[in-house]
């Protein structure tokens, strides 16, 4: 994939006006200038899906299998795979085929 260089950012509120400048609102509409959206059913090792997060952010994170994803989470100190349960599938804001 053919992605452009991000400028460095230190905080949400920097990496949200780098993401404005960039000329996008929301991640999902960065990862659909770059990827094909797919239903997320459909998704296999190492696609990306977004969920709701904090600050204004949603949450990109990889499937795994199992309805296991690779990320990150407020509540935990370094990257994991976390389950989804039901609820979590049906607050998906999207997924992608990479």
């Amino acid at each position: 994939h053919n992605i452009r260089m991000v400028p460095r950012f230190r905080s949400a509120l920097s990496a949200k006006r780098v993401l404005k400048e960039q000329g996008f609102d929301t991640l999902p509409e960065l990862m659909d200038s770059y990827f094909e959206r797919i239903p997320l059913a459909m998704m296999t090792q190492g696609d990306i899906a977004a969920f709701p997060g904090e600050d204004g952010f949603e949450s990109l994170m990889i499937y795994g299998q199992l309805r296991a994803f690779l990320g990150w989470h407020q509540d935990a100190p370094d990257c994991r795979y976390m389950r989804v349960g039901s609820d979590g599938y049906k607050a998906c804001l999207g997924a992608w085929k990479l």
